[in-house]
């Protein structure tokens, strides 16, 4: 949110994934007053767990499989795309995929990748063809880094100085 410059209040979120990442972005939605959330993933009963966690905080959640017909029709009403999967990532089964095409994201939308290797996953090239906004995992990779900074050091941590940091090493 930081770094986009978004606010997600009565936004739709559409959420890919449900393992750990997944879960830790659902969670965060429920303290941002977000109207919906819809959660793909390829096992649907994974999915419908996660709805059934955050259900009580986000009541218009539901569960949908993450094939192409249910996810291109929730892309498109989406203000917000998070991949919490390793759809793109490198050295991954899936890398260089895109979980979505251009033509399911509507230039509006902001996506957020969790994919942090490739810095430009296939996904973002989508989404910049789409005439969207999108943001790649590495922001969040140094944030945990610098909570975790913070938290041993007591200092604020130098956020922009490990993002270089972190560029330059991946």
């Amino acid at each position: 949110r930081e770094r986009l410059g978004v606010d997600l209040r009565d936004s739709q979120i559409l959420l890919l994934g449900a393992g750990g990442a997944a879960r830790a972005a659902a969670f965060a939605l429920c303290h941002e007053n977000i109207s919906s959330l819809t959660i793909a993933n390829r096992k649907l009963e994974r999915a419908q767990a996660l709805v059934n966690d955050v259900q009580k905080d986000i009541p218009s959640t539901t569960a949908i499989p993450i094939e192409d017909t249910y996810l291109g029709r929730s892309a498109r009403v989406a203000d917000l795309i998070v991949n919490a999967t390793s759809i793109g990532m490198s050295h991954g089964g899936n890398e260089g995929r895109s979980p979505l095409s251009a033509d399911h994201i509507q230039p509006g939308t902001t996506v957020f990748d969790m994919v942090y290797t490739p810095t430009e996953t296939a996904l973002l090239a989508e989404t910049r063809k789409a005439g969207a906004l999108g943001l790649g995992g590495l922001w969040m990779l140094v944030y945990q880094g610098a909570s975790g900074f913070e938290l041993w050091t007591g200092k604020i941590a130098p956020v922009d100085i490990m993002y270089r940091a972190a560029e330059t090493a991946l």
